[in-house]
């Protein structure tokens, strides 16, 4: 499960634990599958048995991780999108648009 999310290829993994591809995906297929997840899991579970022991960073990750899953999956590629441009460029992206549902929308193309 490491190997994958570390994000090895399938023939890395492979070399890596002595079996082949077609082995591999047969027996250990839902586990390469939902590598992320799992391991995603476990960590929240750590992190809730720390945070009930009063570590106050676990506390802190589990509302990171809290407000992760709330913010919907758009909005962080768009976030970032919207980050790489600079003023100038963000205005002139704006600009190519502005006569769109206006009465000038026929007249500038």
């Amino acid at each position: 499960m490491a190997l994958t999310v570390a994000k090895r290829s399938l023939a890395q993994i492979s070399a890596a634990v002595g079996l082949s591809a077609p082995t591999l995906r047969k027996h250990y297929g839902p586990e390469l599958a939902d590598a992320r997840s799992l391991l995603k899991g476990e960590l929240a579970v750590m992190l809730l048995a720390k945070a009930r022991d009063g570590s106050i960073g676990a506390m802190r990750r589990l509302e990171q991780l809290a407000a992760e899953d709330d913010e919907p999956a758009a909005a962080p590629a768009a976030r970032k999108a919207a980050d790489k441009l600079g003023k100038k460029a963000a205005r002139d992206a704006a600009a190519q648009t502005a006569h769109e549902g206006t009465g000038w929308d026929g007249l500038v193309h």
